[in-house]
C-alpha cells in the first residue's frame, strides 16, 4: 500500500503581483508537481475580481491546490500525494522560491 502525505501550508507576506499572475503561477505549480515526482492529469483555475486566484492540479497521485489573496499577501496551499516515490516538500520549495513568503506555516499529515 502506498503512503499518503497531506501537506497544508499558509504562506504569508507573499509578492502580491506574483500571486495574481495566473499564467506564471500555473507554470510554477507544474514545476512543483514535476519536482515532487507527480503526474499532472488536468489543470483548472478561477480568477476573481478585483484580484485572487484558485488553481487546482489534478494529479495521478492526488492534487495540488492553491488559493491566493493578494490584498492580504496570503496563500493557502495544499499538496496531497499517495505515491511512495513523491515528495511534496520538493514542490513546496519550488512554490516558495517563486512567491517569496515572509512566513510559512505548515502541517504535514502522514496517513498509512
Amino acid at each position: 500500500m502506498n503512503k499518503i502525505i497531506h501537506l497544508l501550508c499558509l504562506l504569508e507576506g507573499c509578492d502580491r503581483r506574483k500571486m495574481d499572475d495566473r499564467k506564471e503561477l500555473v507554470k510554477v505549480l507544474n514545476r512543483a508537481a514535476y519536482r515532487s515526482n507527480m503526474t499532472i492529469l488536468k489543470t483548472s483555475w478561477a480568477e476573481f475580481k478585483p484580484q485572487g486566484l484558485s488553481i487546482i492540479l489534478l494529479l495521478a497521485e492526488s492534487h495540488i491546490a492553491i488559493h491566493t489573496w493578494p490584498e492580504l499577501e496570503k496563500v493557502d496551499l495544499e499538496i496531497v500525494s499517495c505515491a511512495a516515490n513523491s515528495n511534496p516538500l520538493d514542490g513546496l520549495k519550488e512554490i516558495t522560491s517563486y512567491l517569496k513568503p515572509k512566513r510559512i506555516k505548515k502541517k504535514i499529515i502522514n496517513f498509512i
